[in-house]
């Protein structure tokens, strides 16, 4: 799940960084 999280995460980072990363931030936690 982690795995396949950060892929997500790296394939939308692309698109928009900042709001991917604020939104994995919040999801992490």
């Amino acid at each position: 799940m982690r795995l396949a999280s950060r892929i997500l995460l790296l394939n939308l980072t692309i698109d928009r960084p900042l709001d991917l990363a604020f939104v994995t931030f919040g999801c992490l936690i």
